[in-house]
């Protein structure tokens, strides 16, 4: 059979459950934020590798072309 808790008693425990609860809202806000940092990082060295093949690609096809005009003549 349960205790009834009195008003102190039950106090105490909603102030221990709300400090529990702060704790795992903490810890869940902290967890969120390394993975928006992650997702952010790895957007941005996508966005830099995407950066730098294209200009390549377009440097490659410029002298692949010139090698071919000057080969010709």
């Amino acid at each position: 059979m349960m205790e009834k808790l009195n008003d102190l008693d039950y106090f105490n425990t909603s102030i221990i459950l709300l400090r529990r609860l702060e704790k795992v809202a903490y810890a869940r806000n902290e967890r969120l934020r390394i993975f928006h940092e992650k997702t952010r990082a790895i957007r941005a060295i996508t966005a830099g590798i995407l950066a730098s093949i294209l200009p390549t690609v377009f440097w490659i096809t410029a002298l692949t072309s010139l090698e071919v005009s000057i080969g010709h003549l």
